[in-house]
């Protein structure tokens, strides 16, 4: 399948997709949503792949929606229903938010620039971060009389707990690739020429695992944050009776039992 706004390639079981509208910095257009919910649905029914890498061409990761109006953007500053304002951001930008959050397989936001608006919800939307020097992560609305609309007020949090939340949307400010990096917004954060190098081990540590595994693991991680300890330890032994009982689990203990690579 091609895209006319995403490159996709892949190394062993890694999928990395790019973000491909550099002139425009990567901004989200229709077009880029169309694009990004197809190629999350290709991921859900390719069992190949077991780690997405969601990532920028050029200098920036994604400075959030199109206001430009050209070519499909958002076109966000007309004037228009309310009805209509209120469709066009629950069909786009978070859709594409909800559906990369709950993709079945782990990942990674390779934040190579700037990550602004619906960028950052982007980022934060994926299970874990990796930056350089170049990174820049913001949010911006409360600046312009807005709110966060696609999803940061429910994600932030999540990530950096509710006071840096507020103090990073209600502030309105950038944050830093250090202090990204300090309140856990990063999860790895290294010079601009090993980002690749460093997200790929990441990565590669993660698709070496049993996928099967791997894939219930994240799910028991997603539900649990909105579950009580029984419920939540209820769901973690269903799961590992079902984990037990696959073929995965048994090459993976038989090769651990007898000391060699699977």
């Amino acid at each position: 399948m091609s895209f006319s706004t995403l490159l996709l390639r892949r190394e062993k079981h890694v999928l990395f997709i790019t973000l491909n509208r550099p002139e425009r910095m990567n901004s989200l257009n229709e077009a880029m949503y169309a694009d990004l919910l197809a190629a999350f649905a290709g991921v859900e029914v390719d069992e190949g792949t077991r780690v997405v890498v969601l990532s920028g061409a050029g200098d920036a990761f994604c400075t959030g929606a199109d206001l430009s109006g050209d070519e499909g953007g958002e076109k966000v500053l007309d004037v228009q229903p309310l009805e209509e304002r209120r469709r066009r951001l629950s069909q786009g930008p978070q859709r594409v938010i909800a559906v990369l959050y709950r993709l079945g397989v782990p990942t990674i936001a390779m934040v190579n620039g700037h990550a602004v608006g619906a960028g950052f919800d982007l980022a934060l939307a994926c299970d874990l971060r990796t930056g350089c020097e170049h990174s820049r992560l913001a949010i911006g609305f409360t600046r312009l009389g807005l709110v966060p609309a696609s999803g940061a007020s429910w994600l932030l949090p999540r990530v950096v707990g509710f006071a840096r939340a507020s103090e990073i949307i209600l502030g309105g400010g950038t944050v830093h690739p250090e202090e990204a990096f300090q309140m856990g917004l990063l999860n790895r954060l290294v010079p601009a020429a090993q980002l690749e190098e460093e997200t790929m081990s990441l990565a590669g540590k993660i698709a070496a695992h049993p996928p099967v595994g791997v894939r219930m693991a994240k799910f028991n991680l997603r539900q649990g944050m909105k579950m009580g300890l029984e419920g939540a330890l209820e769901m973690l032994a269903a799961s590992q009776a079902v984990a037990l009982d696959t073929d995965e689990h048994r090459t993976a203990l038989a090769a651990w039992r007898q000391k060699r690579k699977r």
